[in-house]
């Protein structure tokens, strides 16, 4: 069940990170992101906490109300698009991190002891951080695990969400000494460890078609 506050943003877009992205403002990106998210995040879970009934608890993914006490945030996974337009014009084993834009959005886990159950995702808008969504059940269990996986795998240092939303597509997105890597989160949920992650130029290569042949609107 989603909870939403807010629409997507536009497909092609002018982004909000205009300059490329490199390793190194990837990383302090991320770092100052979570810094800045962790406040409004608490006060998205205590927003799901006086949300939850006994109607919807399991909608919002928790198996009791007597849960919601003990739910803490999980993991903070900070978003970046791609956008339509770069992505048309992406040349194979191009430098993939000038397609990754950091927004000010950041996805957390709703975990109950250690369990994934939910999640809530914070955005800023005009100066100000605010919940864009609360109740956020299948989809945050699949980022969770899917970082979970991946750390068992690889040594990502740090992790975010890789969103191309023209495709519709997500991605989870981790930092390598050999660059950024990628694995494709709904796949890995349905086919478990069959999908790997893979460096970031070649899954955008491969999406080049599929962009080129969008005519931009919503799917």
């Amino acid at each position: 069940m989603w909870i939403a506050f807010a629409a997507a943003f536009a497909l092609a877009a002018t982004s909000p990170e205009e300059t490329p992205t490199t390793k190194e403002q990837l990383a302090e990106h991320v770092r100052e992101i979570v810094k800045e998210s962790r406040a409004p995040a608490e006060k998205a879970l205590k927003q799901l906490r006086e949300l939850a009934t006994k109607e919807n608890f399991k909608s919002l993914g928790f198996d009791s109300l007597e849960e919601l006490p003990s739910a803490e945030l999980g993991r903070p996974l900070p978003v970046l698009i791609v956008r339509l337009d770069e992505l048309r014009e992406y040349k194979p084993k191009g430098d993939a991190y000038k397609l990754l834009h950091p927004i000010p959005k950041v996805v957390y886990g709703v975990n109950v002891k250690g369990e994934p159950r939910c999640g809530v995702e914070v955005q800023k808008r005009d100066g100000k951080w605010e919940a864009s969504a609360i109740g956020i059940a299948g989809p945050a269990r699949q980022y969770v695990q899917a970082v979970k996986k991946q750390t068992e795998k690889d040594r990502g240092t740090v992790f975010f969400l890789v969103k191309v939303l023209a495709l519709n597509e997500t991605y989870l997105g981790y930092q390598t000494d050999q660059g950024v890597k990628l694995i494709h989160v709904r796949q890995q949920a349905e086919e478990k460890d069959r999908v790997e992650a893979r460096p970031a130029a070649d899954v955008l290569a491969e999406l080049v078609k599929r962009a080129k042949e969008h005519d931009g609107s919503l799917r």
